[in-house]
């Protein structure tokens, strides 16, 4: 999911109200509460994009001003694959010679240096004698 700021500005003499509407299901996550924008003010949304498949995407928002003048704006995506990094290649568990501890820990670092959200999961299996936390 990704999400980019639009704005519309009033040059009227008297307030607008301004409210967007999907055209397409990738960007159904928009918010579309409606706003009144004073005038020569700059009524501010957020565009919101999901994609479940990679693409080029293209795609339409209409904005409707005082609920009787529709307009729409378009909105190009490349949607392109969320990349993980992990700050280690390996983990190595260890205790020092001196050490009495029963248990032992090292950190794992991931960074999604993206635009977007990045959902993961760690993972164990079952008969493993380690946990992760």
């Amino acid at each position: 999911m990704c999400s980019k700021s639009w704005g519309i500005k009033n040059d009227l003499r008297e307030n607008i109200v301004v409210r967007l509407e999907s055209q397409t299901v990738e960007l159904e996550g928009t918010p579309t509460r409606s706003q009144v924008i004073p005038s020569g003010q700059v009524g501010v949304f957020e565009v919101v994009l999901q994609s479940y498949r990679l693409q080029s995407f293209q795609g339409f928002m209409k904005y409707i001003i005082n609920e009787q003048h529709e307009f729409f704006f378009k909105v190009t995506a490349e949607v392109e694959p969320v990349k993980l990094v992990l700050n280690k290649t390996s983990l190595k568990f260890g205790f020092s010679e001196e050490s009495e501890d029963m248990e032992t820990q090292e950190t794992l670092m991931v960074s999604n240096h993206g635009n977007s959200t990045a959902k993961y999961q760690m993972k164990q299996q079952e008969s493993s004698v380690f946990s992760v936390d």
